[in-house]
């Protein structure tokens, strides 16, 4: 797999649960965070349990902190796969590479609005 490979590409969309399993185990027995992260997106995205999820990101910050891509969020947002759908409407207004990025910014808002979310674009000119 390459390191390129976004999470919207859903390398291992096609995998069962149990390769997923086993490919996760490989990643962190390699220390190959992109790997590990992508298993662990793929749960995410199939609704896997929030503790399982936050127990995955755990094993791999550990295992494989420093090669994990900068895609994979810390921790468990149960609201990631609309994110996904809202960032799909921006697109960049010029060249070079675009970061979407999801603050929490309701951390510590009252419980109505846990849900809520920022969005912050960035571009960074091409070279």
């Amino acid at each position: 797999m390459g390191p390129l490979e976004s999470p919207a590409q859903r390398p291992f969309r096609t995998r069962s649960d149990r390769d997923l399993e086993a490919a996760f185990d490989s990643a962190l027995a390699d220390g190959d965070g992109v790997t590990g992260a992508h298993c662990i997106h793929e749960r995410w995205m199939r609704g896997h349990f929030a503790a399982h999820i936050e127990a995955a990101l755990d094993r791999l910050w550990k295992r494989a902190g420093t090669s994990i891509p900068d895609w994979l969020p810390m921790r468990y947002v149960s609201w990631l796969p609309t994110a996904y759908e809202v960032a799909a409407r921006f697109t960049a207004a010029g060249r070079g590479r675009s970061n979407v990025w999801f603050p929490q910014c309701a951390a510590n808002s009252p419980a109505s609005l846990a849900w809520s979310f920022c969005v912050i674009i960035t571009t960074e000119p091409s070279d």
